[in-house]
């Protein structure tokens, strides 16, 4: 991650390099994420919207 992460904007930068989100045992793992919604698929640009499954 971090040979690109200058790479990302600055949200998803914040996002992928969180040590939380690849912690099994915080309440911050990506393991915990669910699909909320996709938005743009197929054209220049997407978005990508996931939410914590409590």
């Amino acid at each position: 991650m971090p040979s690109i992460s200058g790479d990302l904007p600055p949200g998803a930068r914040a996002f992928a390099t969180d040590t939380d989100h690849y912690d099994f045992r915080s309440r911050r793992c990506v393991k915990d994420l669910t699909l909320r919604a996709v938005r743009g698929a197929g054209g220049k640009e997407m978005e990508v919207e996931f939410q914590h499954n409590c």
